[in-house]
């Protein structure tokens, strides 16, 4: 499994208001490791622009099948991860970003839709150029040292209109199939009781190889693990509104106080006390 680019946002006026990152990736992947990775949870938006690899997206509970030139878009704490179809070479960028309350306007692609919807945006050719573009200057300026250049600034902003202007071009998930969306909504729903291996199979009279089984095949994740991101999503909103770390743990169904701070920990890097303070 290739290591994760941890994104390191810049404030692209030479200070506040407005954050930004940027990385190019062209590397080759084995399907069956990569998806054994986690979902991705994170603070601030993403947007990813694919040029080619066989490769699927979650969002959420939702399936997305990619194409040279589409984009991803998610806003802060809505889990996705890239799932690999097959064996194949990988070329994509990625495009991390963040406002202060004065600046959120510009991100309203990102904001003005419910969690898991209108994620998937096909471009016409003519703009997936334009993106690439102004994607290639922002990463090139970085690499010298000009990422709050007026030319970086002015990608960046081409890019931010681009994506507001082709915001109702979205594409609609795949289909899965009725029984595992039951299933999936489910543990939505209800992912603060008991939503074990043992408890799902009883509850829908599946057996556990079947489970494993949808969940790697569409969502390339372990039914285990996308509980734990569907906990550990709750948990970061509930510690931004300042709820108690106890009260928290409990309210996601963690089974004790100190099995939550050690998942938390190892997911984030950061303690849930630390985490709750920094973002009340």
């Amino acid at each position: 499994m290739k290591p994760i680019y941890i994104p390191e946002l810049k404030g692209i006026f030479g200070g506040g208001g407005f954050f930004a990152d940027a990385d190019y990736s062209n590397l080759s992947y084995i399907a069956e490791e990569e998806n054994n990775g986690e979902s991705h949870i994170h603070n601030f938006c993403e947007v990813y622009f694919n040029v080619s690899g066989d490769v699927a997206f979650a969002v959420e509970n939702n399936l997305y099948i990619i194409k040279s030139g589409d984009i991803i878009i998610t806003k802060p704490n809505e889990f996705h991860r890239c799932i690999y179809r097959s064996d194949c070479r990988h070329e994509h960028y990625c495009l991390w970003l963040s406002a202060d309350e004065s600046m959120l306007q510009y991100l309203n692609s990102f904001f003005d839709r419910k969690n898991g919807e209108q994620n998937h945006i096909r471009l016409s050719r003519e703009d997936a150029e334009k993106f690439r573009n102004n994607l290639n200057i922002l990463i090139d300026n970085k690499g010298y040292g000009r990422f709050t250049d007026a030319e970086s600034v002015a990608a960046l902003f081409s890019v931010l209109s681009i994506l507001d202007f082709n915001r109702n071009r979205f594409e609609e998930a795949s289909f899965l199939p009725e029984g595992f969306t039951k299933i999936v909504e489910y543990i939505d729903n209800n992912f603060a009781s008991d939503c074990s291996i043992n408890s799902l199979t009883d509850l829908f009279y599946i057996s556990r190889s079947s489970l494993n089984r949808l969940f790697k095949q569409y969502l390339g994740i372990s039914p285990s693990k996308y509980v734990e991101t569907r906990r550990l999503a709750a948990a970061k909103e509930m510690l931004k509104n300042d709820e108690s770390v106890q009260n928290v743990a409990t309210k996601c169904g963690f089974p004790d106080y100190s099995h939550f701070i050690s998942t938390f920990k190892n997911r984030f890097g950061i303690t849930p006390h630390k985490y709750r303070k920094e973002n009340k």
